[in-house]
């Protein structure tokens, strides 16, 4: 996995868009504040990450950790781990 993909990022800001559709169009607040803040955990979390491999190269977030184990086990993240770096430019 590449290291300097903000991979987990990218699916933290896919939910902070879930989460304000569902609570714009379908009103549903409290769904809407799960899905967003579990997407600004994600952000923040990557973004950390990436802040902290400028001065340790080896350095790996538990959310990443997380990211990893179900990236080498599933082939669905995977491909959307393929369409973000294509669509960023990463590849």
């Amino acid at each position: 996995m590449d290291a300097k993909g903000f991979h987990h990022f990218y699916i933290g800001w896919v939910m902070l868009l879930i989460a304000f559709y569902f609570l714009v169009f379908r009103e549903m607040a409290m769904t809407s504040y799960i899905i967003g803040g579990v997407g600004m955990l994600l952000c923040v979390d990557d973004y950390w990450q990436h802040d902290r491999q400028l001065e340790d190269a080896d350095y790996r977030s538990p959310l990443h950790r997380i990211y990893g184990f179900f990236y080498a086990r599933s082939e669905i993240i995977r491909w959307l781990n393929n369409i973000a770096d294509e669509l960023f430019g990463r590849k």
